[in-house]
């Protein structure tokens, strides 16, 4: 389905999304961690997802070119299962920039998935990121604590329940900056 004639381009990324199981799951334990950890921003639920590539400021008439280059890149690839599993941090351990939770799964499709799509922004003139793909999804920004925060404190939160889904589909997000929700699809690339 290929919703970006609603918006012209921005800046934007590729993205796969959850389940609603996991991200009904992901947003239970979000809402007891904001009770007991001090974060900045804390992800609105409906902007759950994990980041295949970032693209930056792009227009239009590049976005019309992508679009098709992304569905030609995933054609053949068969949809995958991932799962929510455990949290941690980016960012020093004492004050770090990013909560996450971690996912696992079938890790070696999404990487293929990542490297078939490097493979056609290339050619529109994206560039990759020099640092290895870790595969996660953001749930706050900037620990804002008095004290060092420590990830194994976070044991007094209910553990999350490690939900699985499947991969179907890639999502073209728009980010609309100081918003919530913060992020708009404009395409949805299905798998095979």
């Amino acid at each position: 389905m290929d919703v970006s004639e609603k918006s012209e381009a921005g800046r934007l990324f590729i993205a796969v999304g959850l389940g609603e199981a996991a991200s009904m799951e992901l947003e239970r334990w979000q809402a007891e961690a904001e009770q007991i950890l001090s974060f900045a921003k804390w992800v609105h639920p409906e902007d759950y997802h994990i980041t295949v590539q970032f693209l930056g400021d792009t227009s239009q008439k590049v976005l019309d070119q992508l679009i098709p280059a992304l569905k030609e890149a995933v054609r053949e690839v068969e949809p995958f299962s991932l799962e929510l599993s455990g949290t941690g941090t980016f960012g020093t351990a004492s004050a770090p920039r990013v909560l996450w939770a971690g996912v696992r799964g079938d890790i070696p499709a999404l990487e293929n998935v990542v490297a078939s799509v490097l493979k056609v922004t290339g050619p529109l003139g994206f560039i990759p990121e020099d640092r290895p793909y870790r595969p996660h999804i953001t749930v706050a920004r900037k620990y804002t604590g008095q004290a060092g925060f420590d990830i194994e404190g976070t044991h007094i939160l209910q553990p999350m329940e490690e939900i699985a889904w499947s991969v179907d589909h890639l999502v073209v997000y728009k980010t609309h900056m100081h918003q919530k929700p913060m992020y708009e699809k404009l395409a949805l690339i299905p798998l095979a």
